[in-house]
């Protein structure tokens, strides 16, 4: 591999789903590349299409009843030309991935030791005993009091928050490449959230790992990640450094998201939501899917879809954003507390 080639690059990933009313296109053409011990943060509302981007990217997406188009690079490989054993060597060892539902991610007729040696010996080719000992030694690092006594304890034994630190042992206990990180403190409380996110930090600083996280917390994002990446409707709509992106969005939608984040350095009265829901997949509107809750939005906005394009950022950084208004220049053509009114 290249030194510059990236860890993982999607070129024009899309991921569509039949259904007895029509085709849903939950990705519709992402472009994401994330290399070597960099963090990129993906964040938006519940249904942008985050967590179907890094499962179409771990090949967990079944062809059919999806389909796919565009290409996951892996390294400069497509993952979607890769037979099935090469499919399994990739997941757990190259590129693993935090599940959102511990619940539904670990088997409950097995106990946790087995689930987590399992990956150890297939991929570090360490013997029973051996593997024993590092998913111990994982549990523990994830906050798990007596690691080695709970190794024989089945998954209804656990709270949700320690099932979720079972699903983040098993992610770093074989020392990926790359960590895909789908809500991976949801069900912890605020003081295990910051030692697990702390982990993740430390683990990315120390072994170069590269790390996706998908999440609703942009204050996450804001501390752990070097880009972020805004998805709605199955899109990136804004895309750089994350500096850049806090302090000078450049598209309505993430305008949106920032200022409804409270703030305690700002004295405000209420906070400014973004009115209105996502977009039927199955219906999206004309030209830019977000248009019908911007107070930018202009005719051309209904007739023509923006792509992304670069804008002006501060140094040399790369700066993406998918709209057809200028908002630095352009004043909102309605209050942005008629969100929503705009019409379709």
């Amino acid at each position: 591999m290249a030194d510059d080639t990236p860890l993982l690059r999607l070129d024009k990933l899309s991921t569509w789903f039949r259904t007895d009313r029509g085709p849903v296109k939950a990705v519709d053409g992402v472009d994401l590349e994330v290399r070597a011990g960099e963090s990129v943060g993906v964040v938006g509302e519940s249904g942008s299409g985050k967590s179907v981007t890094m499962l179409s990217v771990m090949r967990l997406v079944p062809s059919p009843p999806a389909q796919h188009q565009g290409r996951v690079l892996w390294k400069g490989e497509d993952v979607f030309g890769w037979n099935a054993r090469r499919v399994r060597k990739f997941r757990g060892r190259e590129c693993a991935m935090i599940f959102q539902d511990p619940m539904t991610s670990l088997n409950p007729y097995l106990k946790i030791g087995l689930q987590l040696t399992e990956s150890i010996e297939l991929h570090l080719g360490l013997g029973h005993h051996a593997a024993r000992g590092r998913a111990a030694e994982m549990l523990g690092r994830v906050g798990i009091a007596m690691p080695e006594q709970r190794l024989d304890d089945y998954p209804h034994q656990f709270s949700g928050g320690m099932r979720q630190r079972v699903m983040i042992a098993m992610a770093l206990s074989c020392d990926p490449q790359l960590l895909i990180a789908d809500e991976p403190t949801t069900a912890l409380d605020v003081t295990i959230q910051a030692q697990i996110l702390e982990l993740i930090d430390a683990q990315r600083k120390a072994a170069g790992t590269g790390l996706v996280l998908i999440t609703h917390s942009l204050g996450v994002v804001a501390g752990m990640c070097d880009r972020t990446v805004v998805m709605y409707a199955g899109r990136v709509v804004e895309e750089g450094r994350t500096e850049d992106v806090f302090a000078s969005p450049r598209m309505p939608y993430t305008i949106g998201l920032l200022k409804s984040v409270p703030r305690l350095d700002v004295r405000e009265t209420r906070l400014v939501p973004v009115p209105g829901t996502p977009p039927d997949p199955q219906r999206l509107p004309s030209g830019c899917p977000f248009r019908v809750r911007c107070p930018w939005a202009e005719d051309r906005c209904a007739a023509e879809r923006p792509e992304l394009r670069e804008v002006q950022a501060p140094g040399a950084a790369r700066h993406r954003i998918a709209c057809h208004v200028d908002v630095t220049t352009t004043p909102p053509r309605h209050d942005p507390a008629s969100f929503g009114k705009v019409n379709p």
